[in-house]
């Protein structure tokens, strides 16, 4: 089966001028008919949709993401006392040049796609692009994903090494849970198996929900012990815990829930779905945590400022 594209309408098909105004040549190109197999075709528009698509909503998205990364830099920098400073700004730097990165690759594969797409249209051959580079950038974007992820997790590994008190024994088992994530992810982006996207999913939600629930429980613990201490402005203390338990909770909820609509996605093999979750999940592992960075920072200045023994646990 076959099916006849017609080029596209040019200002002499939508203004008729006399035949004699053209050259033979001319008229013969805007009488030219393409004969495209339906099948390919259809493939061929498919990839186009999804790619752009992706690249729509991550720029979309990075445009969101920019506006939370310039307020998080400026909140950080007039904060006072807040331990890891340097960390914080150096982490949320870096999950910008990721994202950007991830951004470009996304509209590169768009532009190339569209290129091809027309190359095959039109039965013509290019000597200059090699086919093959639309799969380099996937690969390029999926490995970038992967350090994004993983850059992210040392993000909340950290938040959860400052709340127990800078104790390393206990980031063992998300460091694990980590390095397992990014091994997995790696090794499926370079092997382009999407069903085999269900390991790393689950890993990424297996190390978020670990270290939430250590964070969040750890402030907890606190929480209780300095309510029976009897502390000096107990309400606002125990207000604050309350606030950084609540952010902890929503972000790592929000952040698996996004994870396990990959894993679904993935394990039933709906590539449709999958795309648009995966363009959305580029840019939302930068959003969450840096969305909280804003969150606690605008919260910040307006309260009085935090006590000695409160002030570690600013860094949520």
């Amino acid at each position: 089966m076959s099916c006849h594209l017609r080029t596209l309408p040019r200002t002499a098909d939508l203004f008729p001028l006399p035949s004699c105004l053209f050259s033979p040549a001319t008229q013969e190109t805007y009488a030219m008919n393409y004969t495209v197999d339906s099948v390919l075709f259809d493939s061929a528009w498919g990839d186009l949709t999804a790619v752009f698509s992706k690249a729509g909503i991550s720029v979309l998205l990075f445009g969101i993401y920019v506006n939370l990364f310039l307020l998080s830099i400026y909140t950080l920098t007039r904060r006072r006392g807040t331990l890891g400073k340097k960390f914080l700004i150096t982490a949320s730097c870096t999950m910008a040049v990721l994202g950007m990165t991830q951004t470009v690759v996304a509209v590169a594969q768009a532009v190339l796609t569209t290129h091809f797409v027309q190359e095959f249209v039109h039965q013509e051959e290019s000597s200059d692009l090699d086919p093959k580079s639309v799969d380099i950038l996937a690969d390029i974007g999926h490995l970038l994903l992967a350090i994004n992820v993983a850059v992210v997790d040392l993000f909340f590994m950290y938040r959860c090494y400052v709340v127990w008190g800078c104790q390393r024994k206990i980031l063992i088992p998300p460091a694990l849970l980590m390095l397992a994530t990014l091994a997995a992810a790696i090794e499926v982006s370079l092997s382009h198996n999407i069903p085999g996207v269900v390991i790393p999913c689950g890993l990424a939600a297996a190390t978020n929900t670990v270290l939430t629930a250590l964070t969040a429980g750890r402030i907890l613990w606190i929480s209780r012990q300095s309510a029976h201490v009897g502390l000096s402005r107990t309400y606002q203390i125990q207000s604050r815990y309350s606030r950084a338990i609540r952010i902890i909770l929503e972000s790592g909820a929000i952040y698996c829930a996004a994870v396990i609509f990959l894993l679904i996605a993935a394990s039933q093999g709906n590539f449709e779905v999958f795309d648009i979750g995966y363009a959305i999940g580029q840019q939302a592992v930068n959003i969450i945590p840096t969305f909280t960075l804003v969150y606690v920072g605008l919260q910040d200045t307006r309260d009085n400022p935090p006590t000695a023994s409160s002030r570690k646990y600013s860094t949520v």
